[in-house]
């Protein structure tokens, strides 16, 4: 199977969100999936090796293909639709079994191509910073997920999943994973006052933290 995983950060940003991406492009094909990933070509820079790049900024020769499409945006507005044209274009030439996207903006491109695809919801909200827009894009989810080519919509919590049941997604194509973590990270777990020592927190006390 072929892969496309369409995603909307340049491969030189500082957002989490890419860090999530490259590690899940690296889970696929090491379950025997071919999976090329469509990033935004990165704003004033020239990356001649984006393989080479990954490797040396995230630690791993990545086994996955990089591709990259044009993002546009008007006086520094519209950035969420502004690949639109870009991922178009960029579906004319890549051949693709099944995409992976997680930006709405992408589900009108995909669907016109007729390429299954999966979708993956972090929020009950789908555009950030004006309700209009969010009851456009959430109407344009809902009808997407409807569609026969979208084979599945994952949610990061089952309390989204609920969320989006309710909204009117299709229950049987809803698919709650929690993110998941490297096990090999905590092989070796260290001694809790050593921990706390090193992080310069008190000796004792309970703590609240949240990790991502």
């Amino acid at each position: 199977m072929r892969l496309l995983y369409i995603h909307d950060t340049p491969l030189t940003s500082e957002e989490a969100n890419l860090i999530q991406v490259v590690h899940m492009c690296q889970a696929f094909t090491q379950n025997g999936i071919v999976v090329t990933l469509a990033l935004p070509e990165p704003p004033g820079t020239v990356i001649i090796d984006y393989q080479s790049f990954l490797a040396e900024r995230f630690g791993f020769n990545p086994d996955f293909s990089i591709v990259t499409y044009s993002k546009v945006s008007l006086f520094g507005r519209f950035r969420f639709v502004g690949g639109y044209l870009g991922v178009k274009k960029l579906l004319k030439g890549v051949y693709a079994d099944l995409c992976f996207i997680r930006n709405a903006s992408f589900l009108g491109a995909v669907i016109s191509e007729r390429i299954p695809f999966l979708f993956e919801s972090h929020n009950t909200i789908i555009h950030i910073g004006s309700k209009f827009m969010n009851h456009f894009w959430t109407r344009r989810v809902i009808k997407s997920a409807r569609n026969q080519k979208c084979i599945g919509f994952i949610t990061i919590s089952q309390a989204l999943a609920d969320h989006w049941k309710t909204r009117g997604i299709p229950e049987n194509k809803i698919l709650a994973l929690h993110d998941g973590f490297s096990e090999a990270k905590f092989d070796k777990v260290k001694n809790k006052s050593i921990a706390r020592k090193e992080l310069d927190l008190p000796d004792t006390g309970k703590m609240v933290m949240y990790l991502g």
